[in-house]
């Protein structure tokens, strides 16, 4: 494969990633926190620094399954597609 069509694709991937970014950071992510909250009974807000944070008063130790999805939401959401992206090529083309 020529090395043009190579960094073309890599930057295909690139902006892909960076709009899935985007994506997730504003439609999907506060949509599976609303999904989150209404599982544990309590009304969960963003902060200033981007963490997850329980606004009403909830069940004990709502908190930490907060901190918990919120951070595996986080991971799944950002991590994922770089990984499944990577396996594919690596059954695609070899190591």
């Amino acid at each position: 494969m020529p090395d043009g069509m190579i960094a073309g694709l890599g930057l295909i991937g690139f902006v892909a990633y960076l709009v899935w970014i985007m994506l997730f950071l504003r439609r999907i992510r506060p949509a599976l926190a609303h999904r989150v909250g209404a599982v544990l009974g309590v009304t969960i807000s963003e902060q200033p620094r981007g963490q997850w944070r329980a606004a009403s008063r909830g069940p004990r130790g709502s908190g930490c399954a907060i901190a918990l999805a919120d951070i595996s939401i986080l991971l799944v959401g950002t991590l994922g597609p770089l990984v499944a992206f990577s396996l594919a090529l690596l059954l695609l083309f070899g190591p």
